[in-house]
């Protein structure tokens, strides 16, 4: 029996190459999901609170035109008003910002003088990760030849 395709030895030991993601940018996502976090508890909140109120103190102030009736679906309306009261908590915008400062500093790079060679020219940045984990090397290897690991 011939196995060829996705039943060959080589295809079935295969697997997904790995995601490569920064240092800086794992920390800014942890960073991101705990203002989430906080974001969907404090919308929680307030809508919570301001059901309340408004079952106990809507009578009291009829200018304000609450209806006293609601519950769950009162609460719902709620929590998306203070979502859209509160989205700007997350700075979506910072990522844009990060990406076009990494791509100044590829730039900066591409251009430095100080690392022009005559035979191969100027230096080439072709990943935009790689000035982030430029500060973090600690160690490098070469072999006899010259290549660096």
């Amino acid at each position: 029996m011939v196995y060829t395709g996705p039943e060959s030895k080589i295809m079935m030991n295969s697997k997904k190459p790995p995601t490569k993601v920064s240092n800086v940018m794992k920390m800014m996502n942890k960073m991101l999901y705990t203002v989430f976090a906080f974001q969907i508890a404090l919308i929680f909140v307030f809508s919570a609170l301001s059901v309340v109120w408004t079952g106990n103190y809507a009578a009291d102030h009829n200018y304000l035109d609450l209806s006293s009736s609601g519950g769950f679906g009162k609460f719902v309306i709620q929590m998306l008003t203070y979502w859209v009261a509160y989205s700007h908590l997350i700075p979506i915008s910072l990522y844009v910002v990060l990406e076009m400062i990494k791509l100044a500093q590829s730039m900066f790079i591409n251009n430095d003088m100080n690392l022009y060679y005559e035979e191969t020219g100027y230096s080439k940045c072709r990943n935009s990760d790689l000035i982030e984990e430029l500060g973090q090397v600690e160690f490098i290897f070469s072999d006899k030849t010259g290549t660096l690991t």
